[in-house]
């Protein structure tokens, strides 16, 4: 964040920007599926980003390209359904103020999503970071059938700081409908006390400190499969080949898989990607994720320096 575009409700242009939908609709009416199928895709803070000049960022990926992750690009192969929704946060806050001036809070994105996923048969979410964060939370206030998370943030509290550094988070931390969901993990195990339909697949890299501690609250969550990855890279831990097959799973599937991956000797990515595709079709792919894996590796030393 550079000093003259901060996160904050002084920020004119972010004000602007909030006025506008911040979630995006495809629907697919011709999509094949034995049963009406939802996916649900929860950006991440990284929606845009530029150390040197975040207001440019901004500008490029939120006000002239539209951008939501998980939507085009290298993403294009993720599994099909019926309606596709998009979410963002623009604020880059763990959507402490929802994704607009009228769904302006957690609750009202809950509210939202009742209505957009009524009529599914099968829905599914899924999220990296603070994306994954938002997803865990949805996934299970609405009921969703998987919830795939990569290297999600169960308590802000226990999160580099984040409360106090984040100007918005700081504002509403004693707010009383907005703060008690800055404790993730607590809130999906209270919602779970009444409804424990969601199978989640929690994907963590054990090389980043900050997940390595997030992991530590995300014991106590039922229906919660661990798939620890040894690398240096937060975010989506596996390689993107890897990624559509994972994001394909049904429950079965990824419980199956999580009991294989407890079993081999090594959680590198490597391995992950010979689980998933076989020896011969994973060699190129996973290379390409341990190269990526070494210099998100080199990089973290170079910050220790």
């Amino acid at each position: 964040m550079t000093a003259s575009f901060k996160l904050d409700e002084d920020n004119s242009l972010l004000m602007s920007a909030y006025e506008g939908q911040n979630y995006f609709l495809i629907d697919d009416n011709f999509c094949p599926s034995s049963s009406p199928t939802c996916f649900i895709y929860c950006s991440s803070n990284g929606i845009y980003y530029d150390p040197e000049d975040d207001e440019k960022s901004f500008r490029k990926a939120i006000l002239q390209n539209n951008r939501y992750e998980w939507l085009g690009g290298h993403l294009s192969n993720l599994p099909k359904a019926n309606r596709n929704i998009y979410l963002r946060d623009i604020w880059k806050s763990w959507y402490v103020k929802g994704i607009n001036s009228k769904i302006n809070s957690i609750p009202k994105i809950i509210e939202l999503l009742q209505k957009l996923v009524k009529g599914f048969e099968h829905i599914v979410v899924v999220g990296s970071s603070s994306g994954a964060y938002l997803s865990a939370i949805i996934g299970c206030a609405i009921g969703v059938d998987e919830c795939f998370l990569f290297s999600p943030q169960f308590s802000l509290s226990h999160h580099n700081n984040c409360i106090e550094t984040h100007p918005l988070l700081k504002k509403y931390s004693n707010d009383p409908i907005r703060a008690p969901f800055f404790e993730a993990n607590k809130v999906i195990m209270e919602i779970q006390k009444k409804n424990k339909k969601t199978v989640f697949f929690y994907f963590h890299p054990t090389g980043v400190n900050h997940d390595n501690i997030s992991s530590q609250f995300s014991k106590g969550i039922s229906k919660l499969y661990d798939f620890p990855v040894d690398c240096h890279y937060h975010g989506v831990c596996i390689d993107k080949k890897s990624l559509v097959k994972v994001l394909n799973w049904n429950a079965k599937d990824g419980i199956d898989y999580s009991n294989k991956w407890k079993k081999r000797k090594s959680h590198s990515m490597i391995s992950f990607s010979f689980m998933i595709k076989g020896p011969i079709f994973g060699i190129p792919y996973s290379m390409k994720a341990t190269i990526h894996n070494f210099l998100a590796k080199m990089y973290h030393l170079v910050l220790k320096k």
